[in-house]
C-alpha cells in the first residue's frame, strides 16, 4: 500500500509543479504585456513633452524617475529614448494624400497592440535597432 501511495503521491506533485509553473509563466507574461504597453503611453507622453521642453529634459526626467523609484529599471535616459522610438516607430498617422491599406494593421489599431505586447521589450529594442538602419 505504501509502494501505491508513494506513486500516487509522485503523480500529484507532478501536477501541482506544473500549475506552478504555468502560473508562473502566466504572472510573466501579464507584467510583460503591462511594461509594454506603459513604454508605449511613456513614448507618447515625451513625444508631446519634447516638443515643448526640447531634448535636454529626458535627464532631468531620467534623474526624477531613478530617485522615486530606485528599485526598478529601465529609467535610463537611453531606455527613455527608446520608449519614444517605440511610440514613433509604430504609431501610425495618416496625412493627407497618404493611401494606406486599410488592413494592415497599425498600433493605433487595437489589433496590432495585443500583438506587440506579447514581445519583451529586449526584442522590441532590436526591431527599433534594425529599423534605424
Amino acid at each position: 500500500m505504501t509502494q501505491l501511495l508513494n506513486k500516487d503521491y509522485k503523480n500529484w506533485i507532478t501536477e501541482i509543479k506544473s500549475k506552478i509553473r504555468s502560473v508562473q509563466l502566466k504572472a510573466a507574461t501579464t507584467v510583460n504585456a503591462s511594461l509594454i504597453q506603459f513604454y508605449w503611453e511613456l513614448g507618447s507622453m515625451i513625444t508631446e513633452k519634447q516638443t515643448a521642453w526640447g531634448t535636454s529634459f529626458l535627464e532631468n526626467m531620467s534623474n526624477d524617475l531613478k530617485d522615486e523609484f530606485p528599485e526598478m529599471k529601465g529609467f535610463s535616459v537611453t531606455n527613455l529614448k527608446y520608449c519614444k522610438l517605440f511610440y514613433k516607430q509604430f504609431y501610425f498617422s495618416p496625412q493627407l494624400g497618404d493611401e494606406q491599406d486599410s488592413n494592415s494593421p497599425q498600433l493605433g489599431d487595437e489589433n496590432l497592440l495585443p500583438l506587440l505586447i506579447q514581445i519583451p521589450w529586449g526584442h522590441i529594442k532590436l526591431i527599433i535597432d534594425k529599423i534605424k538602419i
